[in-house]
């Protein structure tokens, strides 16, 4: 099996790793030199990949099996769907894609929504995170597996860092987040169980106030701990359908207390 990971970076990077180890031959893209060479060293072909080369014709795409879009939209912005279909579309008519989306696509003011929502978010990227996915289901169908992603923790990669001793809004609003083990976990899953033709949330199934939270994250953390404000106890809560179907990914995380702390 032959899989393309499109964005070598805080997910592609560890997946692609763990995804080589396990015997499949993992060719993917990275901006960084540093880490191209590394992961050279593991016997992963790699590609140094620019904004420009979205654009362009990849020769290898046509030989893969699976393809995992996992590029974020931050640097993109009104381009990101353009750039997206033209890595899908390259593909061979066989191929699966994978695309790491986040729920953010959903609006804050849903309350509680799933899979079966309607994605109409409007804040900050999720327009073009949301066009992405429309252009990529109509090009391929059941051929593709949309994950959205709740907010991102593992690795060196904890939000309470980005929040320690600022003032953040929204205190009382529930957290959607997912371990990067899961997020891992999940894609991998999705590929076993050749589990196409679907929409899957990303998420862990508690959902803590950010202000409890993120106070106890950076007392663990030992930062100086955020000061929140009151609001957002009715923003969104993200829950999965599939969460109760026996044969579905088990997490390793449903609480984020259970998260490993200040891992790097």
């Amino acid at each position: 099996m032959r899989i393309g990971i499109i964005g070598l970076g805080w997910l592609g990077a560890p997946l692609g790793e763990i995804l080589n180890s396990k015997g499949f031959a993992i060719v993917g893209t990275t901006r960084n030199q540093e880490n191209a060479k590394r992961f050279r060293e593991l016997g992963i072909q790699v590609q140094h990949f620019e904004q420009n080369d979205f654009f362009r014709q990849i020769d290898w795409i046509s030989e893969l099996d699976y393809l995992i879009l996992a590029v974020p939209p931050s640097t993109f912005k009104e381009d990101y769907p353009s750039a997206m279909i033209n890595c899908a579309k390259q593909i061979d008519g066989k191929a699966k894609v994978v695309f790491i989306s986040s729920t953010s696509v959903y609006s804050n003011q849903l309350t509680f929504c799933n899979e079966e929502t309607i994605a109409n978010g409007e804040e900050r990227s999720a327009p073009f995170i949301i066009n992405a996915e429309m252009q990529l289901k109509t090009l391929l169908g059941k051929r593709l597996t949309i994950i959205r992603m709740g907010g991102l923790i593992g690795g060196n990669r904890h939000p309470a860092k980005f929040m320690q001793g600022r003032e953040i809004q929204n205190g009382d609003s529930p957290i959607n987040v997912i371990h990067l083990d899961d997020c891992i976990g999940l894609i991998e899953w999705v590929l076993q169980n050749d589990f196409f033709g679907e929409i899957i949330n990303g998420v862990s199934a508690e959902h803590p106030k950010k202000s409890e939270f993120y106070t106890w994250a950076t007392d663990k953390l030992e930062l100086k701990r955020p000061v929140f404000q009151s609001g957002g106890a009715e923003f969104k809560t993200v829950q999965s359908k599939w969460r109760n179907t026996n044969s579905f990914y088990q997490y390793k995380f449903d609480d984020p207390y259970e998260y490993p702390i200040n891992e790097n």
